[in-house]
């Protein structure tokens, strides 16, 4: 019959194996949740940077309309236009640019047009 009673004068049992690796395992965990701060910061951002985008093509589509009476800048903005605007930067500077000229009292909206046609604007 074995004795199933553990003998509490006895030493410790030893650790088998490699050694513990908590300071490897936080280490991993706390630059995993950096990362994962780092990702939603950085998506965050982009998402206010297309905001602002819209915002700024919105005005400028306002003023279009009422400088130069042109219909197709009337009405919602497309979000296809809003997304191509805010992912090309060569437009954002001729539509801002342009937004300017449009301050302007000697303003003529067939130049306007035409730059905004050389930035692959899709004007009708």
């Amino acid at each position: 019959m074995a004795n199933t009673q553990q003998n509490t004068n006895e030493a410790p049992v030893e650790h088998i194996g490699p050694a513990r690796h908590t300071l490897r395992n936080a280490l991993l965990a706390l630059s995993i949740i950096g990362m994962t701060g780092v990702l939603t910061l950085f998506y965050w951002q982009s998402g206010k940077s297309s905001d602002m985008a819209a915002g700024e093509l919105t005005q400028f589509r306002q003023a279009m309309f009422h400088r130069c009476g042109d219909q197709q800048f009337d009405g919602a903005l497309d979000p296809k236009l809003a997304e191509l605007y805010a992912d090309s930067s060569r437009m954002r500077a001729v539509v801002v640019k342009q937004f300017h000229q449009l301050q302007r009292d000697d303003t003529n909206c067939m130049e306007v047009a035409k730059a905004l046609r050389s930035a692959d604007y899709p004007i009708r």
